[in-house]
C-alpha cells in the first residue's frame, strides 16, 4: 500500500531543538471515518505525519485524538511539539466517535513503520515505538498498551495517556505509562483518570501520574504548546532513547536540578504540577530487556 500525500502543512509551535515538517497521508486498513461512520476494516483513512527536517533516524510514535476532533487542528501544537524532540509522530484524523480506538492508533504506527516509502529513510526501524493520546485518545492509549498482541507487534515500549476518557478496551498497560490531567478539568479530572492510574500501580510497571495546576480538559489542544509537551517527549526518550536526562525529568526527586529550564515533573517549585497530586514510580520495564528493540515488519515493496 502506497502512501498519498495530500497537503504539505505549516508548523506553528515546537518544543524541541529540532524543525518539523508535517504532511497527510492514506492509510488502508482503518476502521473509523468520518461521520461517527464506524465501520469494517480495510477502509482508507486520513492521518498527519508531524517529523523532523534533519536527517537522522528518529523512532515512531502514534497519537489519537479526542472526540469530535482532528489531529490537524486541534493538536498541532502538542504532536509537533514532541516531534521536534526527535520523533516521527504519526495522528489519525477525522475517527468523530469510536469505542475501539485503539486499532486505528496501532494501524498508523504500523503504517510508518512498514509503508511510508517517503519516511523510509528517517524511520529507526531498530527502536521501539510509542503512544499517546488526549481524551478519547488517551483511553484508545491505554488500550494499545494493554493489548499484548499490539505490543508484541509493533515493539511498543511507553505510552503517555493525557487526561484519558471512555473506551471499550483493557486499561491495564503493559509497557511503562504516564498519566496526565488537570486540576480544574471538568470531564476527565483526577476522579477519572487516578484510578486508571492505580490500575497500572497493580501491574507493577514503571509509571507516572501528574495533575496539572490550572489546566482543564482541553489546554493541550490548539496549534501552540502546553505544558506536558515537554514531559511527553522526555518519557519517550526515557523508555525508546535509554536516555538518563529524560528519565531524571521523570523521576529525579534531587532539588539540585530544579535550576534547570525545564524542572522536573514532581520534585520542583517551579514544576507545573499540583504537589500533592504528582508521583513518579520506576518498577517493571518489560522492554527493557530487548538491547536492542527487535525490528518490526519488513518495509512493503509496494
Amino acid at each position: 500500500m502506497t502512501a498519498i500525500i495530500l497537503l504539505a502543512l505549516p508548523f506553528t509551535s515546537a518544543d524541541g531543538p529540532l524543525k518539523i515538517k508535517s504532511k497527510k497521508v492514506q492509510v488502508a486498513g482503518m476502521s473509523c471515518l468520518a461521520n461517527n461512520d464506524v465501520r469494517a476494516p480495510q477502509k482508507t483513512a486520513p492521518a498527519i505525519v508531524y517529523y523532523p527536517e534533519e536527517a537522522g533516524k528518529y523512532p515512531v510514535l502514534s497519537f489519537a485524538h479526542g472526540v469530535f476532533s482532528g489531529a490537524v487542528a486541534d493538536y498541532s501544537g502538542t504532536m509537533g511539539g514532541v516531534a521536534s524532540h526527535g520523533f516521527i509522530v504519526v495522528g489519525m484524523l477525522d475517527c468523530s466517535v469510536a469505542l475501539s480506538m485503539y486499532h486505528d492508533q496501532i494501524r498508523a504506527l504500523e503504517y510508518i513503520l512498514t509503508e511510508d516509502a517517503d519516511l523510509a529513510p528517517i524511520v529507526d526501524r531498530a527502536s521501539a515505538t510509542g503512544v499517546f493520546g488526549h481524551s478519547m485518545g488517551g483511553a484508545a492509549t491505554l488500550n494499545s498498551a494493554s493489548d499484548a498482541a499490539s505490543v508484541q507487534r509493533v515493539n511498543l515500549s511507553a505510552a503517555v495517556a493525557m487526561h484519558p476518557g471512555i473506551q471499550l478496551g483493557k486499561l491495564t498497560p503493559h509497557v511503562p505509562t504516564l498519566y496526565f490531567t488537570g486540576s480544574v478539568d471538568p470531564l476527565c479530572g483526577p476522579l477519572i483518570t487516578h484510578p486508571m492510574y492505580l490500575l497500572a500501580a497493580a501491574a507493577g510497571i514503571s509509571r507516572g501520574y501528574a495533575v496539572v495546576k490550572g489546566y482543564n480538559h482541553l489546554n493541550v489542544m490548539g496549534p501552540r504548546t502546553n505544558k506536558e509537551v515537554d514531559y511527553v517527549a522526555a518519557w519517550f526518550s526515557c523508555y525508546l532513547r535509554r536516555d538518563a536526562a529524560s528519565c531524571d525529568l521523570e523521576f529525579s526527586t534531587d532539588q539540585a536540578s530544579c535550576a534547570e529550564k525545564v524542572p522536573d515533573l514532581c520534585a520542583c517549585d517551579g514544576k507545573p504540577t499540583v504537589k500533592k497530586s504528582c508521583e513518579t514510580v520506576q518498577g517493571k520495564d518489560p522492554s527493557a530487556a530487548m538491547k536492542p528493540p527487535q525490528p518490526v515488519l519488513e518495509l512493503s515493496a509496494s
